[in-house]
């Protein structure tokens, strides 16, 4: 009994979540998108710093950056599809774009120090 009421309790947050999304226009907020895209940013920027062994000259190591962006946004709970959808809305309003990177930001420069 405990289980199934655990199931409909999650099954409840999910379509919450869902819902929350469809009322914003199908984007991801801000609140959600700062975190996400600041390990992006994290992720991008090791992945031109790794070396490998197989070549003198490295740029960015784009097998490790699709590892990672596929990790991070399992990490946050959303898909490719989610996350792509959300950038497009964000890409086609541009203060909005810059008010989400305000949150980034903050985040990216606590990771610096």
């Amino acid at each position: 009994m405990r289980m199934r009421a655990l199931a409909v309790l999650f099954f409840l947050i999910l379509i919450g979540t869902a819902c929350k999304r469809a009322q914003l226009g199908g984007h991801l907020s801000p609140e959600e998108m700062a975190p996400i895209l600041a390990d992006l940013h994290m992720a991008d920027a090791y992945s031109g710093i790794l070396h490998d062994s197989t070549r003198a000259v490295v740029g960015k190591n784009y097998d490790s950056l699709a590892v990672w962006t596929k990790a991070i946004l399992a990490k946050h709970h959303i898909t490719q599809k989610e996350f792509n959808q959300s950038m497009d809305w964000y890409r086609d309003r541009p203060v909005e774009l810059d008010t989400l990177y305000m949150r980034v930001i903050p985040i990216l420069n606590k990771q610096r120090h």
